[in-house]
């Protein structure tokens, strides 16, 4: 009975470990949401980038000792399509997010 418990477990993860390495692809383009006032700062990001990025050159990081971290969320403009992106994918992107701020 015990090895049909750790077989099904062993199984079980690695089920989890194949589906979790599932492509993901950048947009090709993006139509702005207004919640920025002006855009003209951001660039274009580059191969492993997002699609525009802003990056202040000024910045000394080295003056802050520690930064805080707020949980996650997901905003949807007024105008988006309320079926674009199942909850689950939701869920998986601030989950995904988290993670990566974190390590």
């Amino acid at each position: 009975m015990a090895r049909m418990v750790v077989l099904w477990s062993v199984t079980f993860l690695l089920l989890c470990i194949v589906s979790s390495c599932s492509q993901t692809e950048q947009a090709r383009q993006v139509k702005f949401s207004g919640f920025l006032s002006d855009y003209s700062k951001l660039r274009p990001g580059g191969p492993g980038d997002p699609l525009f990025i802003y990056i202040n050159p000024t910045v000394d990081f080295r003056a802050y000792p520690k930064a805080m971290v707020e949980p996650v969320t997901i905003w949807r403009s007024q105008d988006a399509d309320p079926d674009s992106v199942s909850p689950r994918e939701m869920t998986h992107l601030a989950t995904s997010l988290e993670a990566w701020i974190y390590k």
